[in-house]
């Protein structure tokens, strides 16, 4: 009879820190909470197929009126809801980087468990969101400006990839200094015989351009880009005057002295 007593106490002592304390959690922390049910938390309506997920969020949320956040159980386990604006904004996006810890699901479905709202912290540091926009804004550039396709994801050290990084980087102090001097002492820098681009790539964005157009003349391709206007340019310039300029009625297109197109938007 003893070793019963024992045994039920024990059962009541471990019933109550595993499903009772636990609910206690956003209280002691003096944060608003409803009453949630034991074991089941706030979920318990949920549970039975009483209420939806939806209508839960609902009810908890008029629950807490003039609060910028509230406590929720979801069975045991804490979870916070934030509701201003403000606060969502600054966790989300400014202080994301410290907020890495988020809830896993135990998948094998790359579709969640690659997914960034459940990475740890080491996965979100790995995680090189300005690299993969990068590389694909430059593919669309590729395709829309020079009409060539390229896959900068796929082959990280493609040549497109490779001189439009070094064509746009200005990181370095000397290709500050030639872009300073070119916008603002342009004259100088014309006698200095200044260059913001190397001749690498130079030649490799010309030569793309004039291959491109070279191919695309010899096999009649058309295609809705910037090359293909830049043929129709010259087409209409070369039925006048050499140095003659064309209105298109959206920018004005200009032989240079390289066999270029230069274009002028107009206002």
């Amino acid at each position: 009879m003893l070793m019963l007593i024992i045994g039920v106490a024990v059962m009541a002592v471990l019933f109550y820190y595993l499903f009772i304390k636990p609910l206690d959690y956003w209280k002691e922390r003096g944060v608003k909470q409803g009453k949630p049910w034991w074991i089941f938390g706030d979920f318990g309506y949920a549970v039975l197929r009483l209420q939806s997920l939806t209508e839960l969020m609902q009810y908890a949320y008029n629950q807490t009126p003039g609060t910028r956040y509230f406590g929720l159980y979801q069975f045991v386990k804490p979870i916070l809801i934030l509701k201003d604006p403000d606060l969502i904004k600054q966790i989300t996006v400014k202080d994301f980087d410290h907020f890495t810890d988020h809830r896993s699901f135990a998948s094998e479905d790359p579709l969640w468990t690659k997914n960034l709202f459940v990475l740890k912290d080491e996965e979100v540091v790995t995680v090189e969101m300005k690299d993969i926009f990068t590389r694909f804004t430059n593919d669309v550039i590729a395709t829309t400006a020079f009409g060539v396709k390229v896959d900068s994801l796929a082959e990280k050290n493609n040549e497109f990839y490779l001189m439009g990084k070094e064509a746009t980087d200005l990181n370095s102090f000397s290709k500050n200094m030639k872009f300073l001097a070119i916008f603002f002492f342009p004259t100088v820098s014309k006698v200095l015989k200044l260059r913001l681009f190397s001749n690498e790539v130079t030649n490799f964005f010309r030569q793309l351009v004039n291959n491109t157009i070279k191919i695309r003349e010899e096999r009649a391709i058309v295609r809705p880009d910037m090359i293909h206007l830049l043929m129709e340019a010259r087409k209409g310039i070369h039925k006048n005057d050499e140095n003659s300029i064309i209105d298109t009625g959206f920018a004005t297109a200009q032989e240079s002295d390289f066999g270029n197109y230069l274009f002028y938007l107009e206002y």
